[in-house]
This record gives structure tokens, C-alpha cells and sequence, in this order.
């Protein structure tokens, strides 16, 4: 992210033969979910600090105006994504997080469609110029701020750690974990089945009947997504997964939205066997009877039956499990002590 910043101040008239200065500091690193904090809830006293509105000379009568302008990357011009006004303070350092709180706001306006537009994909982008306007208690401008603060290629604000995109899952216990962000206190979870690889993982997440439909799940970074299933998932599906947090403010309040990832379910039609078939008839070569590779040819060839699942143990092997160990037993083929067929 680059941070560009203009500031302009101007001083009006004399009070107590003293000019009124006024500086807006953005504490740094300053990130996507921090803007966010900065002015779309209207419970900015619980949004994390993230800057502070220095006012020369302390102890004045006066009171703020705030407006926030955005334009698209590539636009031509500027919209209102937000504005409000304070109540009446004592001039002094004033922190983000004593508005709404120390200090009262009021007269709220925000662009609903605009705002939406801007964070839609979890992360602010374009230019922002921030409006501070400083009025003494007769409504006379005191002295004016403006910053703007331009995010270029800003990385995702929401990122899921788990499950991996591509990755094979057991059906039964697939976890999803994600990043705690500061301020945020309510994460919603969303998943689907995607019906065929030409759908994106957007259409396949928001078609049909979800899986998981805008699950609340509060203050919570770590689930098994199977316990919130609303309807049956089966072996062998493509499962499309999302988070996303929730800000509170006007109207429906802001979302910041982690990437889609995708994963296969254990079982029947995932496919993952038969990528391994070259693997396997590698270590056949290496088997010391015929008994033996005869085994492995049918076990291979499906002659004993359809491979739904492979396990060690009980305990399911993903791909990249699988493919770890045929390598080994490659390099080490002496490892395979014995090959027999047991029937049902």
C-alpha cells in the first residue's frame, strides 16, 4: 500500500490572539480492516486506535465535521462514501476511538451502493480523501485537514488458513480457520457444492440451496465445517467455502469477505486414485512374488472392487498424504513387508 498524503491548513481570525491549527495522523501500518474501523460503524469508540486529530491551542469550545470521498481505481471522479458531525468538545488530541463515545456524533449520512462497490472484496482500493473541518461553538470555521490516503493492490484483509484450496477432505471433520481481525467480534460462514469445473466459485458458493447459508457464528476462528451443515454433504463433492466479517453500522453495516477456497470430500468420484496409477505400477516392478503384483495389478485394474478411499490405520490419506508415500516406497521399496487381499 502506498499512503500519499496532502495536508492543507488554513487559520482564520484570532482566538486569544492564538491561530487554530489542526494535523490528522494515520498511525501506521494502516491496513484495509483498520479503514474500515476508521468511519463506517457507527461505534468508532470500539474500533481499534488507529488516528489521532491533533487541535492547537487545547481548551477551545468547538466541534468537527467528517467526510470521506472515494473514487474508484481508473474513475473519473470522487463520490461521498460517508460524512457526520461531532457534538461540542474541548479542543485537545482527539483519538478515533472517543467518537461515538467520549465524543457524540450525529447527523450520519453514508452511500450504501458506494460503500459496497469499495469493499465488496474484502479490501478498500482507489484513493480516499479524508475532510476534517474544526467550527468553534458560534459555527465559525477554525481551520480545515485534508489526507489523502490511496491503496494500490491492497492483500486481502480476510485470510483463510484452512481448509487449503484443492485439498482432499474427510467428510466427517474438514476445519476452516481464518485471521481474528481487531474490532471485529462476529465472523458469518457460507459453503456450497460446485456442480461441474465450469462454474466459478463464485456462482457455485451463491446457487441452489447452500450447504451453509450465512452461519453467525460470533467471536469464533476455528471450526469443523461439517458441524454447521444445514443439509447432507456426500463423498466425492466439490465443497466451496467463505468467511466473512461483519462491522456494525448503518443499515446493514460493512463485510469484509475472505477468499473462496475449494476442497474435495473423501470418497466415491474424487478421482484420487487413479492419478497414482504410474506410482503404483512403479512399486509393482519392485514386489518380490507374483502373488503379490498380481494383487496390486487388480487392486489397480478394479478387479476387486471400486477404490472409494485409501487408509492407514482408519484414518483417511489425502492426496498429498498418498503421493508422500508412494514416493517413499519408491525409494525404499523393501519398506512393503507383505501385500494380501482380505474380503468383506
Amino acid at each position: 500500500m502506498r499512503i500519499k498524503i496532502l495536508v492543507y491548513l488554513f487559520a482564520f481570525g484570532l482566538i486569544s490572539a492564538q491561530s487554530v491549527t489542526l494535523r490528522l495522523n494515520l498511525f501506521e501500518p494502516f491496513t484495509a480492516s483498520e479503514f474500515a474501523a476508521l468511519g463506517m460503524s457507527r461505534e468508532l469508540g470500539v474500533a481499534p486506535r488507529v488516528f489521532s486529530l491533533d487541535i492547537i491551542p487545547e481548551g477551545l469550545l468547538v466541534w468537527a465535521e467528517v467526510k470521506v470521498d472515494w473514487q474508484a481505481p481508473g474513475g473519473n471522479g470522487f463520490g461521498e462514501l460517508y460524512s457526520f458531525s461531532t457534538e461540542k468538545f474541548i479542543s485537545r488530541t482527539v483519538y478515533n476511538d472517543e467518537l461515538g463515545y467520549a465524543i457524540d456524533i450525529d447527523d450520519y449520512r453514508t452511500d450504501e451502493d458506494l460503500i459496497e462497490k469499495n469493499l465488496l472484496k474484502g479490501k478498500p482500493t482507489g484513493n480516499y480523501i479524508i475532510s476534517i473541518n474544526l467550527y468553534n461553538d458560534k459555527n465559525k470555521l477554525l481551520a480545515s485537514v485534508n489526507k489523502d490516503v490511496e491503496f494500490r493492490n491492497p492483500a486481502q484483509t480476510l485470510s483463510l488458513q484452512f481448509p487449503l484450496p484443492e485439498s482432499l477432505q474427510d467428510p466427517g471433520n474438514v476445519t476452516a480457520t481464518w485471521d481474528r481481525l481487531i474490532g471485529v467480534d462476529n465472523y458469518v460462514i457460507k459453503a456450497n457444492v460446485r456442480e461441474n469445473s465450469d462454474q466459478s466459485l463464485e456462482d457455485a458458493l451463491n446457487s441452489g440451496t447452500p450447504l451453509i447459508d450465512n452461519k453467525a457464528l460470533g467471536d469464533v476462528t476455528s471450526i469443523n465445517i461439517r458441524d454447521y451443515l444445514e443439509r447432507e454433504w456426500l463423498p466425492g463433492e466439490e465443497i466451496v467455502f467463505q468467511v466473512y466479517a461483519e462491522i456494525d453500522g448503518p443499515g446493514s453495516g460493512t463485510q469484509l469477505y475472505s477468499e473462496i477456497v475449494n476442497f474435495y470430500l473423501e470418497g466415491e468420484n474424487t478421482g484420487g486414485i487413479e492419478q497414482f496409477g504410474d506410482d503404483f505400477n512403479s512399486i509393482t516392478t519392485t514386489l518380490p512374488t507374483n502373488i503379490e503384483k498380481d494383487i496390486l495389478n487388480s487392486f489397480l485394474s478394479g478387479e476387486l472392487g471400486k477404490i472409494v478411499n485409501v487408509t492407514i490405520d482408519g484414518k483417511f490419506l489425502s492426496r498429498a498424504e498418498l503421493q508422500k508415500l508412494l514416493d517413499s516406497l519408491k525409494i525404499n521399496p523393501d519398506k512393503i513387508v507383505k501385500i494380501s487381499f482380505i474380503g468383506d
